[in-house]
């Protein structure tokens, strides 16, 4: 407990001590009591008073601390107590002296003698009190308080002193017992009945503290406040059934309060109950007065299991996230975390939706950016991930991965000279991520290749692979774009075999495998390769069917060509030549 008084005592008394001077002790009052155990002088017995030098050297010590020159005021002091052994003033004064410099065994041998001379003196007494704390002598403290507020019994503030100094002393029953002496006089103290608990809590006396919580909830039924109290003592304490019963207590009086809710839908998520605890749960989730960002802690978990792959409370999931939002429809939050479950549930157009009102409500949230940036790349809207990423990059410039995206829309858009200069700003912003500056270089390979710099393109790309050598679509980019120009066909070759191990049953990879075979001349390989991709939903790909008519035209299987090309041209193909070999019979390269 921090003391007060003393802030008192070291300046307004130096009106009081310049009043009285060095005079004699003051007189008790009439009918005032001498002190239980009087206080017996350490001092030397008055041979002589001189009062005028003892009043002249007293001022003098009074003006010295006014002006804190402390020794030439002690000095005086001392010198008034030469003239007048008596004053009881010029003890109080060097006591205040030393205690303010920390020489406490000299303020507590001054300030003794005060009180000898002057038993009864408030102020002298509080002093005392202080010095004792100081010193360690808690128990000499609690006597003297004890003594103040027998002489001043409507100072009530002095029985927290009291109580402090015994329970510094380690008699939290004494304490106890002052504290409820206070509270006779003035009534409930909600601090009062704090510190109780906590004396019994120290005492292992668990009801009787859980008593004077019960207090509080008695005089004030309807403040919730107390029931959480009561509830977390239980709680803190093993003792969860109490602390439930305690909240469906709190739950009559304040049928929606947050704490109650999720207390119980907790409890009752470890009984096993998971019905109720969720019902108590969505009344949690429901109380627009329960924060949001400990709605989110809760849903996270969710989240977390649905990235797993563990669906099984994802319909609970989602009814809480819904209920998060109607709670919260101006938190930009609410719809952030509601649009990551449903991209993570691969409902990318309301995530969407989601992630672009959390955008309105607060832009300054970068992974909600990205996330948009991603379901544009997914649904191949190239339009409007050129257009996002170029607001994000006004917002932030430092950020290599808002470049990357850009540069994706705008090589897909077929803006391929700006592609190559945002990637390349991109690519030297990347710090410490050797792995983002990787994929930088491997979509700049693309870009390169688009542009027809096909020196660029190799280069870039075999960067990318010493900063990620196991990166699957960079080596199978690369060995196709190689494949394409009939360009180190054998390096091709075994950059694919490294993708397909990598990734193996993939179609794109096995295709590209097998066009590396069909231009090297190994026809049947490449036939044996490019079934492989249409076993593995290559037959829905345009590229991958013309591949393989083509493959079977250089095996003499014309007709059977001839029919691949056209199921090709069904599904779309953009091919120039699809379309002449169709007509021709023919192979075109």
């Amino acid at each position: 407990m921090k003391h007060t008084h003393i802030l008192f005592l070291l300046s307004g008394i130096l009106t009081f001590t310049f009043l009285t001077g060095c005079s004699a002790s003051r007189q008790l009052g009439e009918g005032a009591k001498e002190p239980k155990e009087p206080l017996q002088s350490s001092g030397p017995p008055s041979l002589s008073v001189d009062k005028q030098a003892a009043q002249e050297a007293f001022i003098d010590g009074v003006k010295a601390k006014l002006f804190e020159d402390y020794d030439e005021a002690v000095r005086m002091f001392q010198k008034c107590l030469k003239f007048d052994p008596q004053s009881d003033g010029a003890y109080y004064e060097l006591a205040v002296i030393y205690f303010r410099r920390g020489e406490y065994d000299q303020a507590l041998k001054n300030i003794k003698e005060a009180v000898r001379l002057n038993p009864d003196n408030k102020w002298y007494l509080l002093l005392y009190a202080e010095v004792l704390s100081y010193k360690g002598l808690y128990m000499e403290a609690a006597a003297v308080y004890e003594k103040i507020l027998k002489q001043n019994p409507t100072e009530v503030e002095l029985y927290f002193d009291w109580a402090y100094m015994l329970i510094k002393a380690n008699k939290p029953e004494e304490a106890i017992r002052i504290y409820d002496t206070y509270e006779q006089q003035v009534g409930l103290d909600e601090n009062v009945i704090i510190q109780k608990e906590r004396l019994y809590l120290r005492m292992g006396k668990l009801e009787k503290a859980a008593a004077e919580i019960r207090k509080l909830i008695n005089a004030y039924p309807g403040e919730p406040r107390y029931y959480k109290m009561l509830a977390d003592l239980y709680e803190t304490n093993n003792q969860s059934e109490k602390a439930a019963k305690v909240y469906e207590e709190l739950l009559q009086i304040d049928k929606n309060n947050p704490n109650a809710l999720l207390y119980l839908a907790e409890m009752y998520r470890i009984k096993g109950d998971a019905a109720t605890a969720t019902e108590y749960l969505k009344k949690a989730f429901a109380n627009p007065s329960l924060h949001i960002d400990v709605k989110v802690r809760i849903l996270l978990p969710y989240l977390q299991q649905i990235m797993a792959g563990n669906t099984e409370k994802k319909e609970e999931a989602f009814t809480l996230a819904q209920l998060l939002i109607e709670a919260h429809p101006g938190e930009a939050k609410a719809h952030a975390i509601y649009g990551d479950l449903l991209y993570q549930d691969k409902q990318n157009e309301d995530a969407l939706a989601q992630y672009l009102q959390a955008l309105e409500l607060d832009s300054s949230v970068y992974e909600v950016w990205q996330q948009i940036f991603f379901i544009y790349s997914d649904l191949k809207n190239y339009a409007e991930l050129e257009k996002m990423t170029e607001s994000a990059m006004e917002l932030f410039p430092n950020q290599p991965a808002v470049y990357l995206f850009n540069g994706i829309a705008k090589n897909s858009l077929k803006k391929y000279a700006e592609a190559a200069d945002v990637l390349t700003t991109g690519e030297a912003i990347v710090v410490n991520n050797p792995l983002l500056k990787a994929q930088m270089l491997s979509t700049l390979g693309e870009v390169y290749n688009n542009l027809g710099n096909y020196a660029r393109s190799d280069s870039a790309y075999e960067k990318s692979l010493q900063l990620d050598p196991d990166n699957a679509y960079t080596l199978n980019n690369y060995s196709y774009y190689l494949s394409l120009r009939g360009e180190k066909l054998e390096e091709a070759l075994k950059m694919s075999e490294k993708s397909n191990k990598l990734v193996p049953d993939n179609p794109s990879f096995e295709d590209t495998y097998a066009w590396i075979l069909y231009k090297m001349g190994r026809y049947e390989e490449a036939r044996q390769w490019m079934e492989k991709a249409l076993h593995n939903g290559g037959d829905q790909n345009p590229v991958i069917l013309e591949h393989y008519g083509d493959i079977l035209f250089k095996l003499g299987q014309t007709d059977k060509a001839v029919a691949y090309w056209q199921k090709a041209k069904a599904l779309g193909s953009d091919s120039e030549l699809i379309g002449k070999k169709i007509a021709d019979r023919k192979m075109y390269e």
